[in-house]
């Protein structure tokens, strides 16, 4: 076993519950028997199955697909005409003014 493997201890002290002797338990278990009640108090766990729609995934919750520009080639790339842009955090003033202008010609969504 590395040091940088986790050791997942298994769920002890709750002062009602007989004392065990503490162990290092190396994978993750369901809990079961006396461990059941911890369970229980944190709640269902997730299960496959819960999730996005393949159509709705990688989308801004206003609906639009999410691009991020860096540059004015990336903007004239650009086909859809469903896109909502992001354009890069390392871009300066300047270029963005620049940016912004060109992509409200085109009619596009700007996040930031």
């Amino acid at each position: 076993m590395s040091v940088d493997t986790p050791k997942f201890r298994g769920h002890y002290p709750l002062t009602t519950r007989k004392r065990k002797k503490r162990r290092d338990v190396q994978k993750w278990r369901k809990p079961q028997g006396i461990d059941r009640s911890i369970a229980e108090k944190r709640g269902l766990r997730p299960k496959v199955g819960y999730g996005h729609k393949n159509e709705d995934k990688h989308k801004h919750p206003c609906g639009l697909k999410e691009v991020l520009v860096r540059s004015k080639t990336d903007l004239l790339k650009i086909t859809d005409e469903k896109i909502a842009i992001r354009f890069s955090r390392t871009l300066g003033k300047k270029k963005k003014e620049i940016l912004t202008k060109v992509a409200e010609e085109k009619n596009y969504k700007i996040l930031n």
